[in-house]
């Protein structure tokens, strides 16, 4: 059993919603933003092809987009209110579809992220990691975050890049 003093805490700066389809731009922002023996909270939002309307028309696709883009914000902001207040909200990869359906709180900062091109600019201020990268393909990310938080560097997604080694293996021997 774990005493509460190995238990992460959760971060307290950020709230990240992130568009299902978006995992790659959220382990690059989890980069930025990784804080030791912390959990950043992230919500996955799903697709949804259509804005959110006031009124409910059944069993046409605007309904199952309404169901959908409904429950999920529902899910987001009580977890919200059980974390309590956070200053900044990180939208990633969301489409105006999808943040049609957000509520968020009067005064909040939001930052919006569209694509990996957004994500220095946007974070860079808050980012507590040195400006060293770890490179690695979009397939191998899993495998590159581990490494990049671990050694404190940030995750920069390259097509062209090798095949990052796990964390702890022999680097000199790849």
């Amino acid at each position: 059993m774990h005493s509460a003093e190995e238990v992460p805490a959760i971060d307290g700066r950020f709230i990240c919603i992130v568009d299902r389809e978006s995992a790659v731009l959220a382990a690059v922002i989890s980069s930025y933003l990784y804080l030791p023996r912390t959990y950043l909270p992230m919500f996955l939002f799903p697709k949804v092809d259509f804005s959110m309307l006031e009124t409910d028309v059944p069993f046409g696709d605007q309904y199952q987009s309404n169901l959908m883009g409904r429950a999920a914000s529902t899910y987001i902001n009580n977890a919200w209110a059980r974390l309590g207040p956070r200053d900044n909200v990180i939208l990633i990869g969301l489409s105006d579809e999808q943040k049609s359906y957000l509520f968020l709180p009067e005064g909040v900062r939001i930052i919006q992220i569209a694509s990996m091109a957004d994500v220095g600019p946007q974070l860079a201020s808050f980012s507590t990691r040195n400006i060293e990268e770890i490179r690695c393909t979009s397939l191998d990310m899993l495998r590159g975050l581990a490494i990049a938080l671990k050694d404190g560097k940030r995750l920069v997604i390259d097509e062209e890049a090798q095949i990052a080694p796990c964390p702890g293996e022999n680097r000199a021997a790849l």
